[in-house]
């Protein structure tokens, strides 16, 4: 995890720069975003496991004994950057286009590392912790692809490329694309309400959110 954190914020920095965006602010934005994405991670993992908590609290406290949940994470995380960057006074949209941009990457060698722990499991012969690290990668590359000055003709076509905000509302829809997926394969989670986990549920809500940030994007490029 804090390699991924650490690769993340060194690409975020590079970008900052080329886009003559204070390099100090954005440092800042990752540290608080990380720090307020690993409470929300434990917290959600606490909440979901909350009857063992209940009879061992000072467990709460142990990260060293595991106990994340990216979702719970991502929200928290995204939640502290969007204030931070609003009382920077610094272009919001255009900030988290840069972090979404290369969130991906993070992630996918976050997952590297879940697989190694044995965390974050699969059903017999699935490496679920693998499958999402590939499924971010591409991710990554679709997101670099659509960035970039003259977009492939698909992309075009597809209308993937909007104004300020496209890249950030993208990653919004294509990560809970890639979790519902993955979380097919899993055997950790359990299934609250017509087959799907939380997580899965969460994803649907963060696909939803994509797809209206994606929306006011493309209405501010016209």
């Amino acid at each position: 995890m804090a390699m991924g954190f650490l690769t993340t914020i060194f690409l975020i920095e590079k970008e900052a720069a080329r886009r003559k965006i204070p390099a100090a602010k954005i440092s800042h934005l990752c540290l608080l975003s990380f720090i307020f994405a690993i409470l929300g991670a434990r917290l959600m993992y606490v909440l979901m496991n909350i009857s063992f908590y209940r009879e061992r609290p000072l467990e709460i406290l142990m990260l060293h004994h595991g106990g994340l949940m990216f979702h719970g994470g991502l929200i928290t995380g995204l939640a502290a950057a969007w204030v931070y960057l609003k009382r920077s006074k610094l272009p919001v949209l255009s900030a988290m286009d840069i972090v979404a941009l290369y969130l991906p990457i993070g992630q996918a060698i976050g997952r590297i590392g879940c697989f190694l722990n044995g965390c974050c499991f699969g059903r017999e012969g699935h490496p679920a912790q693998l499958y999402e690290s590939l499924g971010s990668i591409i991710i990554f590359i679709i997101l670099r692809l659509v960035s970039q000055p003259c977009p492939p003709r698909v992309a075009r076509r597809l209308v993937l490329r909007g104004g300020t905000g496209s890249i950030f509302s993208l990653y919004l829809i294509l990560y809970p694309i890639n979790r519902i997926v993955v979380e097919c394969f899993r055997a950790d989670l359990p299934k609250i309400w017509m087959g799907l986990s939380l997580t899965q549920l969460i994803s649907v809500g963060i696909f939803v959110c994509g797809i209206i940030i994606w929306k006011k994007s493309l209405i501010s490029q016209s």
